[in-house]
Protein backbone atom coordinates (compact mmCIF):
# COMPACT_ATOMS: atom_id res chain seq x y z
CA UNK A 1 0.00 0.00 0.00
CA UNK A 2 1.10 3.58 -0.56
CA UNK A 3 2.40 5.95 2.08
CA UNK A 4 -0.63 8.20 1.71
CA UNK A 5 -4.05 8.05 0.16
CA UNK A 6 -5.87 11.05 -1.22
CA UNK A 7 -9.40 12.19 -1.88
CA UNK A 8 -10.52 14.91 -4.30
CA UNK A 9 -12.92 17.57 -3.07
CA UNK A 10 -14.61 20.12 -5.36
CA UNK A 11 -16.42 23.33 -4.34
CA UNK A 12 -17.70 25.93 -6.77
CA UNK A 13 -15.66 24.43 -9.57
CA UNK A 14 -12.42 24.43 -7.58
CA UNK A 15 -10.95 20.98 -6.85
CA UNK A 16 -8.10 19.95 -4.58
CA UNK A 17 -6.59 16.75 -3.25
CA UNK A 18 -6.23 16.09 0.48
CA UNK A 19 -3.66 13.57 1.66
CA UNK A 20 -3.90 11.34 4.72
CA UNK A 21 -0.79 9.87 6.31
CA UNK A 22 -0.98 6.09 6.85
CA UNK A 23 2.55 5.64 8.22
CA UNK A 24 1.14 4.80 11.69
CA UNK A 25 -0.47 1.59 10.53
CA UNK A 26 -3.95 0.38 9.65
CA UNK A 27 -6.70 -1.27 11.71
CA UNK A 28 -8.45 -3.71 9.39
CA UNK A 29 -11.82 -5.47 9.77
CA UNK A 30 -12.69 -8.53 7.66
CA UNK A 31 -16.21 -9.85 8.22
CA UNK A 32 -16.12 -8.44 11.74
CA UNK A 33 -12.73 -9.92 12.66
CA UNK A 34 -10.14 -7.32 13.66
CA UNK A 35 -6.52 -7.12 12.47
CA UNK A 36 -3.69 -4.60 12.68
CA UNK A 37 -1.24 -4.03 9.87
CA UNK A 38 2.16 -2.41 10.20
CA UNK A 39 5.13 -2.13 7.93
CA UNK A 40 7.99 0.04 6.80
CA UNK A 41 7.54 3.46 5.20
CA UNK A 42 3.89 2.80 4.47
CA UNK A 43 4.46 -0.58 2.78
CA UNK A 44 2.14 -3.06 4.49
CA UNK A 45 2.66 -6.78 3.95
CA UNK A 46 -0.45 -8.87 4.55
CA UNK A 47 0.38 -11.40 7.26
CA UNK A 48 -0.75 -15.03 7.31
CA UNK A 49 -3.79 -14.34 9.52
CA UNK A 50 -5.15 -11.67 7.17
CA UNK A 51 -4.56 -13.83 4.11
CA UNK A 52 -6.35 -16.80 5.66
CA UNK A 53 -9.30 -14.60 6.66
CA UNK A 54 -9.65 -13.45 3.04
CA UNK A 55 -9.13 -16.93 1.56
CA UNK A 56 -11.86 -18.48 3.73
CA UNK A 57 -14.22 -15.54 3.34
CA UNK A 58 -17.38 -15.50 1.20
CA UNK A 59 -16.90 -14.31 -2.37
CA UNK A 60 -17.47 -10.67 -1.43
CA UNK A 61 -16.06 -10.11 2.09
CA UNK A 62 -17.02 -7.12 4.22
CA UNK A 63 -13.82 -5.08 4.60
CA UNK A 64 -13.32 -1.80 6.41
CA UNK A 65 -10.22 0.02 7.64
CA UNK A 66 -9.23 2.78 9.98
CA UNK A 67 -6.01 4.71 9.62
CA UNK A 68 -3.63 4.53 12.58
CA UNK A 69 -2.68 7.44 14.79
CA UNK A 70 -5.43 9.79 15.95
CA UNK A 71 -7.74 9.21 12.97
CA UNK A 72 -11.01 7.55 14.02
CA UNK A 73 -12.76 7.59 10.63
CA UNK A 74 -13.73 4.12 9.34
CA UNK A 75 -13.55 3.55 5.58
CA UNK A 76 -15.69 0.80 4.06
CA UNK A 77 -14.37 -1.03 1.00
CA UNK A 78 -16.99 -1.51 -1.73
CA UNK A 79 -18.26 -5.00 -2.53
CA UNK A 80 -16.64 -5.08 -5.98
CA UNK A 81 -13.25 -3.96 -4.64
CA UNK A 82 -13.45 -6.42 -1.73
CA UNK A 83 -14.22 -9.28 -4.10
CA UNK A 84 -11.24 -8.26 -6.27
CA UNK A 85 -8.92 -8.21 -3.24
CA UNK A 86 -10.01 -11.71 -2.26
CA UNK A 87 -9.55 -12.94 -5.84
CA UNK A 88 -6.00 -11.52 -5.91
CA UNK A 89 -5.11 -13.25 -2.63
CA UNK A 90 -6.44 -16.58 -3.92
CA UNK A 91 -4.44 -16.23 -7.15
CA UNK A 92 -1.25 -15.52 -5.19
CA UNK A 93 -1.87 -18.52 -2.93
CA UNK A 94 -2.15 -20.79 -5.97
CA UNK A 95 1.12 -19.38 -7.31
CA UNK A 96 2.83 -20.12 -3.98
CA UNK A 97 1.71 -23.76 -4.07
CA UNK A 98 2.93 -24.11 -7.66
CA UNK A 99 6.34 -22.64 -6.80
CA UNK A 100 6.90 -24.43 -3.49
CA UNK A 101 10.23 -26.19 -3.94
CA UNK A 102 9.55 -29.25 -1.79
CA UNK A 103 12.39 -31.74 -1.65
CA UNK A 104 15.16 -29.38 -2.79
CA UNK A 105 18.40 -30.04 -0.89
CA UNK A 106 21.06 -27.40 -0.18
CA UNK A 107 24.62 -27.94 0.99
CA UNK A 108 25.94 -25.84 3.87
CA UNK A 109 29.17 -23.88 3.71
CA UNK A 110 31.65 -23.50 6.60
CA UNK A 111 31.56 -20.52 8.97
CA UNK A 112 34.37 -18.38 10.36
CA UNK A 113 35.68 -18.77 13.88
CA UNK A 114 33.76 -16.53 16.26
CA UNK A 115 35.00 -12.95 16.24
CA UNK A 116 34.60 -10.19 18.79
CA UNK A 117 34.98 -7.71 15.92
CA UNK A 118 32.51 -6.83 13.18
CA UNK A 119 34.99 -6.41 10.32
CA UNK A 120 36.05 -10.09 9.89
CA UNK A 121 32.39 -11.15 9.85
CA UNK A 122 31.47 -8.50 7.28
CA UNK A 123 34.43 -9.46 5.09
CA UNK A 124 33.18 -13.07 4.99
CA UNK A 125 29.51 -12.15 4.57
CA UNK A 126 29.49 -9.22 2.16
CA UNK A 127 30.36 -11.07 -1.10
CA UNK A 128 27.26 -13.29 -0.72
CA UNK A 129 24.79 -10.44 -0.13
CA UNK A 130 23.04 -8.95 -3.17
CA UNK A 131 20.73 -6.15 -4.22
CA UNK A 132 17.52 -7.38 -5.86
CA UNK A 133 15.70 -5.10 -8.31
CA UNK A 134 12.29 -5.31 -9.97
CA UNK A 135 10.27 -2.70 -11.86
CA UNK A 136 8.51 -2.05 -8.53
CA UNK A 137 11.52 -1.43 -6.32
CA UNK A 138 14.64 -2.82 -4.65
CA UNK A 139 15.49 -5.09 -1.75
CA UNK A 140 18.19 -7.42 -0.44
CA UNK A 141 18.94 -11.13 -0.75
CA UNK A 142 21.77 -13.56 -0.01
CA UNK A 143 23.30 -16.78 -1.30
CA UNK A 144 22.46 -19.94 0.66
CA UNK A 145 24.13 -22.50 -1.63
CA UNK A 146 27.12 -22.41 -3.97
CA UNK A 147 24.88 -23.56 -6.82
CA UNK A 148 23.38 -20.08 -7.01
CA UNK A 149 20.34 -20.28 -4.72
CA UNK A 150 19.25 -17.05 -3.02
CA UNK A 151 16.76 -16.20 -0.28
CA UNK A 152 14.83 -12.94 0.00
CA UNK A 153 11.36 -11.70 0.96
CA UNK A 154 8.37 -12.56 -1.16
CA UNK A 155 7.25 -8.92 -1.20
CA UNK A 156 10.63 -7.96 -2.70
CA UNK A 157 10.03 -10.06 -5.84
CA UNK A 158 6.25 -9.59 -5.92
CA UNK A 159 4.72 -11.51 -8.81
CA UNK A 160 7.67 -11.06 -11.17
CA UNK A 161 8.99 -14.42 -12.48
CA UNK A 162 12.55 -13.06 -12.84
CA UNK A 163 14.52 -10.31 -11.10
CA UNK A 164 17.84 -8.47 -11.47
CA UNK A 165 20.56 -9.37 -8.98
CA UNK A 166 23.60 -7.17 -8.36
CA UNK A 167 26.59 -8.24 -6.27
CA UNK A 168 28.75 -5.85 -4.29
CA UNK A 169 31.46 -5.90 -6.97
CA UNK A 170 28.77 -4.45 -9.31
CA UNK A 171 28.34 -7.62 -11.37
CA UNK A 172 24.69 -8.06 -12.39
CA UNK A 173 22.86 -11.26 -13.33
CA UNK A 174 19.28 -12.48 -13.73
CA UNK A 175 17.63 -14.82 -11.26
CA UNK A 176 14.45 -16.87 -11.61
CA UNK A 177 11.89 -17.12 -8.81
CA UNK A 178 11.58 -20.86 -8.13
CA UNK A 179 9.80 -20.85 -4.77
CA UNK A 180 7.77 -18.51 -2.56
CA UNK A 181 5.36 -18.57 0.34
CA UNK A 182 3.12 -15.71 1.42
CA UNK A 183 2.60 -16.97 4.98
CA UNK A 184 6.20 -16.20 5.92
CA UNK A 185 6.98 -13.70 3.15
CA UNK A 186 9.85 -15.81 1.76
CA UNK A 187 11.08 -16.27 -1.83
CA UNK A 188 13.72 -18.60 -3.28
CA UNK A 189 15.68 -17.55 -6.37
CA UNK A 190 17.98 -19.40 -8.78
CA UNK A 191 20.74 -17.47 -10.55
CA UNK A 192 20.68 -18.20 -14.27
CA UNK A 193 24.35 -17.45 -15.08
CA UNK A 194 26.31 -20.64 -14.32
CA UNK A 195 29.63 -18.81 -14.01
CA UNK A 196 28.28 -16.75 -11.10
CA UNK A 197 27.48 -19.77 -8.98
CA UNK A 198 31.10 -20.54 -8.12
CA UNK A 199 32.49 -16.99 -7.87
CA UNK A 200 30.72 -15.89 -4.70
CA UNK A 201 30.65 -17.83 -1.41
CA UNK A 202 27.27 -18.75 0.05
CA UNK A 203 26.58 -17.62 3.60
CA UNK A 204 26.79 -20.22 6.40
CA UNK A 205 23.37 -21.06 7.82
CA UNK A 206 22.49 -21.59 11.48
CA UNK A 207 20.45 -24.79 11.46
CA UNK A 208 21.16 -26.53 14.78
CA UNK A 209 20.65 -23.62 17.17
CA UNK A 210 17.80 -21.24 17.85
CA UNK A 211 18.65 -17.56 18.14
CA UNK A 212 18.67 -16.37 21.74
CA UNK A 213 17.65 -13.08 23.35
CA UNK A 214 20.64 -10.78 23.76
CA UNK A 215 22.69 -12.50 21.03
CA UNK A 216 24.94 -10.11 19.08
CA UNK A 217 23.93 -9.73 15.43
CA UNK A 218 24.98 -7.94 12.25
CA UNK A 219 22.62 -6.96 9.43
CA UNK A 220 23.78 -6.19 5.87
CA UNK A 221 21.39 -4.73 3.33
CA UNK A 222 20.61 -1.96 0.86
CA UNK A 223 18.39 0.54 2.72
CA UNK A 224 17.19 3.38 0.50
CA UNK A 225 19.47 2.06 -2.26
CA UNK A 226 22.63 2.49 -0.14
CA UNK A 227 24.33 -0.76 -1.11
CA UNK A 228 26.19 -2.90 1.44
CA UNK A 229 25.06 -0.93 4.49
CA UNK A 230 26.15 -2.69 7.70
CA UNK A 231 24.55 -2.27 11.13
CA UNK A 232 24.83 -4.22 14.36
CA UNK A 233 22.69 -4.87 17.43
CA UNK A 234 21.12 -7.74 19.35
CA UNK A 235 18.21 -10.17 19.23
CA UNK A 236 15.62 -8.31 21.32
CA UNK A 237 13.07 -11.12 21.44
CA UNK A 238 12.15 -14.51 19.99
CA UNK A 239 8.46 -14.70 19.16
CA UNK A 240 6.17 -17.51 18.04
CA UNK A 241 3.78 -16.54 15.26
CA UNK A 242 1.40 -19.27 14.08
CA UNK A 243 3.99 -21.97 14.73
CA UNK A 244 6.88 -20.09 13.10
CA UNK A 245 9.73 -18.32 14.89
CA UNK A 246 10.09 -14.57 14.43
CA UNK A 247 13.14 -12.64 15.60
CA UNK A 248 12.67 -9.19 17.10
CA UNK A 249 15.78 -7.08 16.53
CA UNK A 250 16.95 -3.62 17.58
CA UNK A 251 18.84 -3.02 14.32
CA UNK A 252 17.46 -0.18 12.12
CA UNK A 253 15.19 -1.51 9.36
CA UNK A 254 14.41 0.69 6.36
CA UNK A 255 13.03 0.22 2.82
CA UNK A 256 15.64 -1.83 0.93
CA UNK A 257 16.68 -3.87 4.01
CA UNK A 258 13.93 -6.42 3.30
CA UNK A 259 15.31 -9.87 2.53
CA UNK A 260 18.73 -9.18 4.04
CA UNK A 261 20.56 -11.62 6.35
CA UNK A 262 20.68 -11.39 10.14
CA UNK A 263 24.03 -12.99 11.03
CA UNK A 264 25.85 -13.84 14.25
CA UNK A 265 29.54 -13.24 14.96
CA UNK A 266 30.44 -16.48 13.16
CA UNK A 267 28.86 -15.05 10.04
CA UNK A 268 26.01 -17.59 10.20
CA UNK A 269 22.54 -16.56 9.09
CA UNK A 270 20.06 -16.59 11.99
CA UNK A 271 17.18 -15.03 10.09
CA UNK A 272 15.91 -12.79 7.29
CA UNK A 273 14.93 -9.15 7.76
CA UNK A 274 11.26 -8.73 6.89
CA UNK A 275 9.50 -5.72 8.45
CA UNK A 276 9.49 -2.82 10.86
CA UNK A 277 6.57 -2.00 13.16
CA UNK A 278 5.61 1.65 12.89
CA UNK A 279 2.93 3.24 15.04
CA UNK A 280 2.21 6.41 16.95
CA UNK A 281 4.71 6.65 19.81
CA UNK A 282 6.68 3.59 18.62
CA UNK A 283 10.34 4.13 17.77
CA UNK A 284 10.35 1.29 15.25
CA UNK A 285 10.74 -2.39 16.08
CA UNK A 286 12.42 -4.60 13.47
CA UNK A 287 11.50 -8.21 12.78
CA UNK A 288 13.05 -11.10 10.93
CA UNK A 289 12.02 -14.64 10.04
CA UNK A 290 14.16 -17.33 11.62
CA UNK A 291 16.26 -19.23 9.09
CA UNK A 292 14.92 -22.72 9.98
CA UNK A 293 11.32 -21.49 9.67
CA UNK A 294 12.09 -19.95 6.27
CA UNK A 295 13.64 -23.15 4.90
CA UNK A 296 10.82 -25.27 6.30
CA UNK A 297 8.17 -23.06 4.69
CA UNK A 298 9.74 -23.72 1.28
CA UNK A 299 10.24 -27.45 1.87
CA UNK A 300 14.04 -27.14 1.61
CA UNK A 301 16.23 -29.88 3.06
CA UNK A 302 19.80 -29.45 4.29
CA UNK A 303 22.68 -31.68 3.24
CA UNK A 304 25.08 -33.13 5.80
CA UNK A 305 28.32 -31.57 4.53
CA UNK A 306 30.06 -29.44 7.18
CA UNK A 307 27.58 -30.43 9.90
CA UNK A 308 29.28 -31.71 13.04
CA UNK A 309 29.69 -35.45 13.51
CA UNK A 310 30.49 -35.68 17.22
CA UNK A 311 31.86 -39.23 16.89
CA UNK A 312 34.63 -38.19 14.48
CA UNK A 313 35.49 -34.58 15.21
CA UNK A 314 36.34 -32.25 18.06
CA UNK A 315 33.59 -29.84 19.17
CA UNK A 316 36.20 -27.07 19.12
CA UNK A 317 36.28 -27.29 15.33
CA UNK A 318 32.59 -26.39 15.05
CA UNK A 319 30.34 -23.47 15.90
CA UNK A 320 27.32 -23.53 18.22
CA UNK A 321 25.17 -23.80 15.10
CA UNK A 322 26.95 -27.04 14.17
CA UNK A 323 28.93 -25.70 11.20
CA UNK A 324 32.60 -26.31 10.63
CA UNK A 325 34.66 -23.22 11.56
CA UNK A 326 37.58 -22.39 9.27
Amino acid sequence: MAVAQFSTYCFSGNCRKTFQNISYGIDLSINGEQFSLSGSDGLFVLNAKVRRALETSPESPKISLRLGGNNSVIYNIGATSAASIRKLILEESKEDVTLRSSGLTIQLTPAVKKSELVQPVVKRTLPGVVEISTPRGKGTGFLIDNKGLLLTNRHVVGRFPEVDVRFNDSKSVRAKVIGKTADLDIALLQIQDLSTKINYPALPLCIRKTATVGEDIIVIGNPLGLQATTTRGIISGVRNEDGSTMLQIDVPVNPGNSGGPIVNYNGEVLGIVTAKMVALGVEGIGFGISLPSALESLGIKVGTAYIQDSAKTSPADYTECGNKAL
